[in-house]
């Protein structure tokens, strides 16, 4: 049950955020977490329990809390910027990146000493089993939260579907995560965690191989089934991970554990999405600049920057040279980055 609200979000988050952006202003996409955060905290005070303090926990590592913050905030900062001209040779870029893994760094020779619990108790990483268990679940974050971004942009700009339209055809990768559930745990009790991680990678891997060759007119159905195997792949570590870690740890250090593996997750999904963002950013710039070469050789490039005068050579070359499944600047419904704002589509139609 523990796992359950990391299941349930990529099934209704997709489609609840279509509707509000279907219906409302996107906005309400950071707005819609005030009543919900407030019903979290009503929820929390009325039936969670009220345990006394322990003597042995000591104070709050508020030290630890300045120190990693930032870190993080600088390390996802650097990231995002050098997704713009130059990349990560920018000094905008490089210098976040270089101060979040100095005050990380400086996290670590802060946790490891210190004798009171600090804000993510990193001795407990020694234990081996628990150690490789919060790795899968960095790259497990990592795959789930990272391509929805890459998932979401494929169907309304490659298959030109709406934002609720989208939210809908994501829900099977949510479903699919269910279906191992009931089964997993048992499975990784008698034949151990170490099979039924690797089946479920090469499940997710499988799952995601069709839309590396993906088309504006390829099968929804067959999108679907896709992102059905990729869900059973992700739940099917997730779990296998989160029972293989946790049982080798004493009971005392099972709340440090449970915090430290729901960050990293966050982490690995805030990095990914950063990653896949500065690679996708990065290869738009490239196929822009491409074209704007093409079209000042044949004399005719539209004010966007992008080869124009269909029929012309500039516009045939751009055709040739960019895939259809990823295509700056060439409108209609074969259209990739470029072809029409987003915005413009959001309340398009929902087929």
């Amino acid at each position: 049950m523990a796992t359950l609200p990391v299941v349930v979000v990529p099934i209704f988050g997709p489609v609840i955020g279509g509707l509000i952006i279907n219906n409302a202003s996107w906005r309400w996409i950071f707005w819609v977490n005030t009543p919900i955060c407030l019903a979290a905290i009503v929820l929390a005070w009325r039936y969670m329990a009220a345990d006394p303090p322990s003597p042995e926990i000591g104070s709050f590592d508020l030290v630890g809390l300045l120190v990693l913050a930032p870190g993080l905030a600088l390390i996802i900062d650097g990231l995002s910027r050098a997704s713009g001209h130059g990349g990560f040779v920018t000094a905008g870029a490089i210098a976040p990146l270089l101060a979040g893994v100095a005050f990380t760094a400086g996290f670590v020779l802060h946790a490891l000493p210190r004798r009171e619990t600090p804000l993510i108790n990193l001795r407990v990483l020694r234990v081996r089993s628990y150690a490789a268990s919060v790795g899968v679940f960095f790259l497990a974050g990592l795959s789930l939260y990272g391509p929805l971004l890459l998932l979401g942009l494929y169907y309304q700009q490659v298959q030109d579907r709406s934002v609720l339209a989208t939210g809908l055809l994501l829900a099977p990768q949510g479903l699919g995560s269910l279906l191992p559930r009931t089964t997993v745990g048992k499975l990784t009790d008698q034949i151990g965690a170490r099979p039924i991680v690797v089946t479920g990678l090469l499940l997710t891997a499988l799952g995601t191989l069709p839309f590396a060759y993906a088309l504006p007119s390829t099968s929804e159905w067959l999108l679907a089934v896709a992102l059905f195997v990729r869900g059973a792949g992700l739940g099917s570590v997730s779990i296998a991970a989160m029972a293989s870690g946790f049982r080798d740890l004493q009971a005392d250090e099972v709340p440090d554990a449970s915090s430290t593996t729901r960050i990293l997750q966050q982490i690995g999904g805030s990095f990914g999405t950063a990653v896949l963002a500065v690679i996708l950013a990065r290869d738009a710039q490239r196929g822009v600049s491409l074209e704007v070469r093409i079209g000042m050789a044949d004399g005719c490039v539209e004010r966007s920057g992008a080869a124009s005068c269909p029929g012309s050579a500039a516009s045939r070359s751009s055709r040739r040279l960019w895939p259809a499944t990823w295509r700056p600047g060439v409108g209609g419904k074969d259209a990739g980055l470029g072809a029409r704002p987003l915005a413009e589509r959001s309340r398009g139609r929902l087929g």
